[in-house]
């Protein structure tokens, strides 16, 4: 065979070689928000499933609806940052769900894992397998995804199978003149086989000597223990008997003189003080401007107030994740936001209770607190506050069926879409 012919034949082999990849599954861009490229979405979580599985990633799910502002600040703005881009496309695929569809196929899953979500988006990261690994609901920070990121991305470094090297094919020898063969060794003479060992004699048996016989103990009769002595009866002795104490008669206690009376002396009259001017006092100086507080300073010191809004003021006006103590600042954002959604619970709960008056006050406080801010909860706050006088209006017209009936359909076509429909609908 000459070099050509074995050059076309490891190419045919390599070619046989080649599998086909995997088609990969339909992705494309978030069904709702422009994310600018920063991951591929997927409608279908069985696609997400077999591309993960397929590339040994997560599953980052998002579960959120059009209309929600905080779903859109986490798609358009966290995720296209830098580096939590490059991150979240190297650790997972993501996967849009609706959260009005009754049907999702995650939708219990995120119930177990968040329990007492309140606020969307709904966010997790799952194996391919649909096995919780991190997540959490409503409002988010940089500095927070970069922290649930870098637990799915050790996650993911435990389920990277472990690939052998492929073994290395020696390179093959090219086809040269021949060279003349060395002369064959010399034959080394054939080994002189060894001395057969001498057979050891065997040790000839001696019976050995029986034991000697043991002599038998004589018995020897115990003698009888000694008989003890009665002891003799003693009669104790009578006690003596008291002598009676004669009584003295108590001397009678002395008189006791009275004391003279001595009239107290005047007290001196006494001498006025000479008027003193008083010299003026020292001019302060005026004390050195003291160090403007840090945003972290600020937020702890609104924390411990309880002023929940104004951490979230700061916090926004802070909104650089590399600043340092980001950490802290978001596990505060993070008590606020738990306070909002708390609130926004107990005013519900009223609501729905028939109280829409204890509700009304809990939604005025709250608005006010969130004045200023960019909080999502403000909007549904002031709507709430509009919802109970809605209530106020129904309660106050319960004699008159047809009106309330009127004034129930006008608001729930009016409050569609929000947390407060479900008061106005049809019992």
């Amino acid at each position: 065979m000459n070099r050509r012919a074995w050059l076309a034949a490891i190419v045919v082999a390599s070619a046989a070689c080649v599998v086909p990849a995997p088609a990969q599954a339909a992705g494309g861009a978030h069904p709702h928000f422009a994310d600018n490229g920063a991951i591929v979405w997927y409608r279908s979580l069985s696609e997400a499933q077999q591309v993960a599985r397929a590339s040994n990633r997560l599953i980052f799910i998002e579960s959120g609806r059009l209309q929600c502002t905080q779903c859109r600040r986490l798609v358009s703005n966290i995720i296209p940052q830098e580096p939590i881009r490059s991150r979240m496309n190297a650790v997972a695929v993501g996967f849009a769900d609706d959260c009005d569809d009754e049907a999702s196929p995650c939708k219990s899953l995120l119930e177990q894992s968040l329990p007492g979500a309140t606020m969307l988006p709904l966010c997790g990261f799952v194996t391919a397998d649909l096995r919780w690994v991190t997540g959490w609901y409503g409002s988010t920070t940089p500095g927070a995804v970069m922290q649930h990121l870098a637990i799915a991305e050790e996650r993911c470094r435990r389920l990277a199978p472990v690939v052998a090297p492929a073994p290395v094919r020696p390179a093959p020898t090219p086809l040269v003149n021949p060279t003349p063969r060395p002369a064959p060794a010399p034959t080394p003479p054939a080994p002189v086989p060894p001395a057969p060992a001498p057979t050891p004699k065997p040790t000839p048996f001696v019976t050995p000597y029986p034991a000697p016989t043991p002599k038998p103990t004589p018995f020897v009769t115990p003698s009888p223990a000694p008989t003890p002595k009665p002891v003799p009866y003693v009669a104790p002795s009578p006690a003596p008997t008291p002598k009676p104490v004669p009584y003295v008669t108590p001397s009678p206690a002395p008189t006791p003189k009275p004391v003279p009376y001595v009239a107290p002396s005047p007290a001196p009259t006494p001498k006025p003080a000479p008027f003193v001017t008083p010299s003026p006092a020292p001019t302060p100086k005026p004390a050195a401007p003291s160090r403007a507080a840090t945003p972290i300073e600020r937020a702890r010191a609104a924390a411990v107030r309880e002023q929940w809004g104004e951490v979230l003021r700061i916090a926004e006006e802070a909104r650089d994740p590399s600043v340092p103590d980001g950490t802290e600042m978001a596990a505060l954002v993070d008590r606020a936001n738990q306070w909002v959604g708390r609130t926004m619970n107990d005013a519900e709960r009223y609501a729905g209770d028939q109280r829409p008056d204890a509700a009304l006050r809990l939604l005025e406080a709250l608005a006010r607190e969130l004045a200023g801010t960019i909080h999502p909860a403000s909007v549904d706050a002031v709507r709430g506050q509009e919802a109970m006088k809605v209530l106020q209006q129904i309660a106050g017209a319960s004699a008159n069926a047809a009106t309330a009936d009127m004034l129930r359909r006008d608001a729930y076509a009016r409050f569609r879409g929000s947390r407060w429909a479900p008061l106005f609908r049809s019992r």
